[in-house]
């Protein structure tokens, strides 16, 4: 996948977003963007830096997860 795409499920969360929020509230229609826009972020950010499988993950393709969880933090944190 490039780096530049959006997942689908990112616009699916920001169409639920602005929609819930824009029945249920009366904010101004780019107060419900700003807000559509910083789920979906969220969620892409959530879909590209936690992998699938903890076991079966490319460090290179999760850079955060491996400097938090990678193998190398593993192994320093048994020998403490």
């Amino acid at each position: 996948m490039l780096l530049n795409e959006d997942h689908w499920i990112t616009l699916v969360a920001a169409i639920v977003t602005v929609g819930g929020l824009g029945l249920l509230s009366d904010l101004p229609w780019f107060w419900l963007l700003v807000a559509g826009m910083v789920v979906s972020g969220m969620v892409e950010f959530v879909i590209r830096e936690i992998p699938p499988d903890r076991d079966d993950y490319d460090p290179e393709a999760y850079r955060l997860w491996d400097a938090g969880y990678g193998r190398d933090s593993e192994s320093s944190s048994d020998t403490e």
